[in-house]
């Protein structure tokens, strides 16, 4: 009796898996659908405000707050504290201002080479030069780079760098960028299409212009890709944020120009939006 149960439930079994036959005489197919895996979720990414001049703001996803070259502190995105950090390439007026840097709570990198390592990022200055005829030093120079390791990715500022080329020993230090921020065209030290050569040394694979003229941003769209971002209803004074992070950065080196320089880029050529 038990052999015969155990046949009968042998043949259920096989009918459940052996093809059926229609009134075609076709066999009917079983076709099973694979659930889709889910999206990968999105890689972490930095909020950036683009202040004017060379001032940014970048912050960490965990809300850790870099403040660069404020030159006006009342168009910082919030009041400071001692969580932020203040980072200044040069102390040129348009860069620094003295009574903000010395009563500022959080740590601090003040035109010198130093560095600075944080749970959420790490700062490295590089010593540079202002101007073409300067030598780079340590301390007491005209112009350091900022390189930072943040959200998976190093973000270089270059203040208002005017070398003419980067040294070996500059290059090391940069290493692989991933997003660039100097000035274009003719202001400061640096000739109206300076920037260019420089950028052909680091490959980075976004450049965001802080001082620009017409001529060099035209330049710069026949090169590089152009992204759009709306600069809002008044790009000189009240620029929205923009979010960057290593799954946004395209293949080859693209150009993002933020408030009045994504205005006058607009009317230049056809931009992407980011």
């Amino acid at each position: 009796m038990n052999r015969r149960k155990a046949l009968v439930t042998f043949a259920l079994l096989l009918m459940t898996i052996v093809p059926v036959s229609c009134s075609s005489g076709a066999a009917a197919q079983v076709f099973v659908t694979a659930t889709p895996s889910p999206a990968p979720p999105p890689g972490p990414q930095v909020t950036l405000y683009y202040e004017g001049y060379a001032q940014f703001e970048l912050i960490s996803p965990e809300g850790r707050r870099l403040l660069i070259d404020v030159h006006d502190p009342a168009r910082l995105s919030a009041p400071v504290t001692d969580q932020d950090v203040l980072l200044s390439t040069h102390l040129h007026g348009d860069h620094f201002v003295e009574s903000f840097a010395d009563s500022f709570p959080g740590p601090e990198i003040r035109a010198r080479v130093d560095e600075l390592i944080l749970p959420e990022v790490t700062i490295r200055s590089i010593a540079s030069a202002h101007s073409p005829n300067e030598t780079p030093v340590p301390e007491g120079g005209s112009n350091y780079i900022y390189v930072i390791d943040i959200a998976d990715m190093r973000i270089a500022h270059f203040g208002d760098i005017g070398q003419v080329e980067l040294s070996d020993e500059q290059l090391d230090a940069l290493g692989d960028v991933d997003v660039a921020i100097l000035l274009f065209g003719g202001m400061c030290s640096m000739s109206e299409m300076g920037s260019f050569p420089l950028m052909e040394q680091v490959q980075p694979k976004l450049i965001i212009p802080t001082h620009a003229s017409p001529n060099a941003l035209a330049h710069a769209l026949d090169l590089w890709q152009g992204y759009w971002v709306d600069p809002g209803e008044d790009p000189y004074e009240d620029i929205p944020p923009v979010m960057i992070g290593n799954d946004d950065l395209p293949d080859e080196t693209g150009f993002l120009p933020l408030g009045e320089w994504a205005t006058t880029c607009r009317g230049l050529s056809d931009l992407v939006v980011w």
